[in-house]
């Protein structure tokens, strides 16, 4: 999942919502760095992360996109399912999505200075171009798409995927429907035990 759905899922716990961001950025094992809270919420994130990766609904989708973004099917389908959330997203939660956006970035502004470098340079664009509260907009899908093929290493169809996506979005719908209600249960239910 991206960053839209990692916040739904982390509650509304300031530190949780840091440990949310920090999972995609924090690599090894968790030694207190952090904090226990936010390292919570970055064991979160990276069981969210395997149990998406591992859904059955997930793969589906992945193998509904092109060939050719096959090899990128994971990135591209949590984006576009951020999309999905964003665009149904009082279906999940009853706080309108700019009131939720800003409440995460009140959350994590405080403590960005402590952070690796690239979160504190994707937390300041987050925040200035209002990410969360635009993934509903296939333009912004568009631009993330491209950002994040921009920072890979090696050459890859990003710039042009959402074009691709695009035909495809009805049956990535589905799945995504299909899907995020499970995701809610299980992280409810971690939260719980890593508490």
């Amino acid at each position: 999942m991206n960053y839209l759905a990692h916040f739904h899922l982390a509650g509304d716990h300031p530190a949780m919502l840091q440990g949310a961001l920090l999972g995609d950025f924090v690599k090894g094992p968790l030694r207190g760095q952090y904090g226990d809270e936010v390292e919570r919420g970055i064991s979160l994130h990276r069981k969210i992360d395997a149990f998406s990766n591992g859904a059955e609904e997930v793969k589906q989708a992945s193998q509904a996109l092109p060939p050719e973004l096959q090899r990128y099917a994971g990135i591209v389908t949590d984006v576009v399912f951020d999309y999905f959330l964003s665009r149904y997203w009082r279906r999940f939660h009853s706080q309108h999505l700019p009131g939720f956006a800003q409440s995460v970035y009140q959350a994590i502004a405080p403590a960005m200075e402590d952070w690796p470098v690239p979160a504190q340079r994707f937390s300041r664009r987050m925040m200035e171009y209002d990410l969360l509260s635009n993934y509903g907009d296939w333009a912004t899908i568009e631009r993330v798409l491209e950002s994040i093929g921009l920072r890979l290493s090696r050459d890859n169809p990003l710039a042009g995927a959402a074009d691709k996506v695009q035909p495809k979005l009805k049956q990535l719908e589905q799945d995504f429907f299909q899907f995020y209600p499970r995701l809610q249960a299980y992280s409810h239910q971690l939260a719980k035990e890593l508490a």
